[in-house]
């Protein structure tokens, strides 16, 4: 969908805004950033998706002449309430706060073992303000050609699981409506939302364009 300023073809606000939700989950799912970098991510995420309605607004209203309603969307669900209210929330009361779970994964402990041992854990929330990636634990295991030394063993899987950790009730309330807190998961779910509530607009403009 185009509009134009002085006869130059401009690009929608509203597909530039919904492709930048789109690149950043896709970052947030593929990253192995650094725990600071992705809660940069989730924060973006959660700004940009609460923008999306005032462009619509803006655009609906000068290339149709009427206002747009979000209301008339019929999709919206607990997941996009949560993003509303984690915007509300940081905007007023304090940012986003994530917790960090970590599984290293040990796998074969040695030319003559097939043994799996797996060590899981949490980081505080402080961690959420690293700049770099967390080193995994090195295990040591008797070194089976000598007897009076160890090897190094690094884990054969490393995997973080970053969750939404503000405790206010109505936070609370809508993860246990969601059943998870995982937060690349809250955006796909979210972005889906979005795509269709996108999809919407882009028909109602088509139907009311002047």
């Amino acid at each position: 969908m185009k509009d134009h300023i002085d006869g130059a073809a401009r690009i929608s606000s509203v597909t530039l805004a919904f492709n930048d939700l789109s690149q950043t989950c896709e970052s947030l799912a593929a990253s192995e950033a650094s725990p600071k970098e992705m809660r940069r991510l989730f924060q973006d995420f959660v700004n940009n998706s609460q923008k999306l309605t005032t462009y619509m607004r803006k655009e609906f209203s000068a290339q149709t002449g009427g206002a747009w309603a979000a209301s008339g969307f019929s999709g919206w669900n607990a997941v996009t309430n949560l993003f509303k209210e984690l915007r509300n929330i940081g905007e007023h009361e304090e940012p986003i706060v994530l917790e960090i779970d970590y599984t290293w994964t040990y796998r074969n402990l040695g030319p003559n073992s097939d043994m799996t041992i797996s060590f899981k854990g949490r980081w505080d929330k402080d961690s959420s303000l690293d700049d770099f990636p967390f080193d995994a634990l090195e295990a040591s295991a008797p070194d089976p050609s000598d007897k009076g030394k160890t090897i190094i063993i690094t884990p054969t899987s490393v995997e973080h699981d970053y969750t939404l950790a503000n405790n206010q009730s109505k936070i609370r309330e809508l993860l246990r409506e969601i059943g998870h807190a995982d937060i690349i998961k809250l955006t796909n779910e979210c972005l889906d939302v979005l795509m269709a509530y996108h999809d919407h607009y882009l028909s109602m403009l088509e139907a009311n364009i002047v």
